[in-house]
């Protein structure tokens, strides 16, 4: 048993992850004359207690460096999209997937023959891949994290959290892994999900009338605000959850470390980011960040160049 290991405190407090999805959006990964078309190519992420930003000039990455989460390879050319789980970072590159950190399950560990990729993702412990051929995931699978189903057919779009992780297909939403508070139950009548993320222990959808969530609501997390609309992005952290609107943002959930609480002068945010305990957004100014900040995870380095 790994009660204290995954003690609902002990993860709150030193888990985050950005798993951000949008509506799928397009972009451009050439490799040998072959076009591959991205899946929401992320330029924010948060981790734990770290986090990163694809800039103009490579990844930066600031905050907890225990375990070399922050230590971009210098041979990193060309990266494409990024995402940070607990303590490990990945980039997409035109090459492939680099990742770097924290690697006790081998969640660092790329496989060699992956191709074609066209989204990453980083939880807890694993990471996974979104190819033109399907899903591959690799690191922890106590809780069966990294065991794709073998019917998954058409995967679009993926989405981890601490212990879970699922991919939006053509028929809709499918989870897998750590379940213990419901986060892989998806709803029997989720209706044309465009968009997925999954937080510690919760996952939400963005459908055509609005964002449902569902799984652990020990702080709110699930409970999506009515009045809330014309939703654009979502993002799921640790134990909250953020919405980008045509208006703005708003976040709901945990809130102890203020990590919920969008700075009133966050001009036209662009891209969104949760962690374990902080948030982050990219809007006109630059890239801001809020909440826990234990590890100078929201200290944004002043000389990012987007």
């Amino acid at each position: 048993m790994l009660t204290n290991y995954l003690g609902r405190k002990s993860i709150r407090l030193k888990m985050g992850i950005l798993i951000f999805v949008i509506f799928l959006m397009q972009g451009l990964l050439g490799c040998g004359g072959h076009v591959n078309p991205l899946v929401n190519p992320q330029v924010i992420a948060a981790g734990t207690y770290h986090t990163c930003a694809l800039t103009n000039t490579g990844v930066r990455c600031w905050g907890n460096y225990e375990y070399g989460q922050l230590g971009v390879p210098s041979d990193l050319l060309n990266p494409r999209a990024i995402a940070a789980g607990f303590a490990h970072t990945c980039a997409l590159t035109d090459t492939g997937v680099r990742c770097w950190g924290e690697n006790h399950s081998g969640q660092t560990d790329v496989p060699s023959d992956l191709v074609n990729v066209r989204q990453i993702a980083a939880g807890w412990a694993h990471t996974c891949a979104l190819t033109a051929t399907g899903l591959r995931c690799w690191g922890n699978k106590f809780y069966s994290e990294t065991n794709v189903p073998s019917d998954l057919a058409n995967p679009r779009a993926i989405a981890v959290g601490y212990f879970h992780t699922c991919a939006l297909t053509n028929t809709g939403v499918r989870c897998w892994g750590y379940n213990e508070y419901g986060q892989t139950d998806v709803p029997s009548d989720l209706v044309n999900p465009a968009a997925i993320v999954a937080g510690g222990h919760h996952t939400c959808a963005l459908t055509a009338t609005g964002v449902r969530c569902w799984g652990d609501n020990y702080s709110g997390a699930i409970d999506v605000p009515s009045d809330l609309l014309n939703v654009q992005e979502i993002a799921a952290g640790g134990d909250s959850t953020c919405a980008l609107t045509d208006t703005g943002m708003r976040c709901w959930g945990n809130n102890y470390y203020g990590e919920d609480d969008v700075p009133s002068d966050l001009v036209n945010p662009q891209a969104i980011a949760t962690g374990g305990n902080h948030t982050c957004a990219l809007a006109d100014a630059g890239m801001r960040c809020w909440g826990a900040n234990g590890d100078g995870a929201i200290d944004v380095p002043s000389d990012l160049d987007f």
